[in-house]
């Protein structure tokens, strides 16, 4: 009978099952630290946006009509001119082009201001968190 107890005990010790062994581990672990995550309350979102300027170029052909003199036959005989001039209309194609700006806006996050244990904190998140936050939580001992 006293063997099996002897040996329950060890094997209660070797386990980590006896008091002695336990609090050492609980004592081992907090002196760590220890995390948790809760929730807090969001006061206010606010999305940053960063606004794009992508230009582009912008073309339009238009129909342009110009008057032009035209000089119709005859013959030169020294300072005699013979020739006829006409004014006609000449219609071309133009292409005129100019730069626009295209700027597009683009949410990069959201600065968020929580609340968290009678505390007022910030952070910036990738989405909108809504009514509330999970914060992650950290527990070290205090310096002595």
């Amino acid at each position: 009978m006293k063997a099996t107890l002897r040996n329950l005990g060890m094997l209660a010790a070797a386990v980590g099952l006896s008091a002695g062994g336990a609090m050492a581990a609980q004592a081992q672990t907090f002196s760590q630290g220890a995390n948790y995550s809760e929730w807090a309350t969001v006061i206010s979102t606010t999305p940053v946006v960063e606004r794009i300027n992508q230009p582009r170029e912008e073309c339009a052909t238009e129909r342009v009509t110009n008057y032009e003199n035209r000089r119709v036959g005859g013959i030169s005989l020294g300072a005699f001119e013979t020739s006829t001039n006409y004014v006609v209309p000449v219609t071309r194609d133009v292409q005129r082009c100019r730069t626009v700006d295209q700027v597009t806006e683009v949410v990069q996050g959201y600065d968020v201001r929580y609340r968290y244990n009678g505390r007022e904190y910030v952070t910036r998140t990738a989405t909108d968190p809504g009514a509330r936050i999970r914060v992650d939580v950290s527990v070290l001992p205090g310096a002595q």
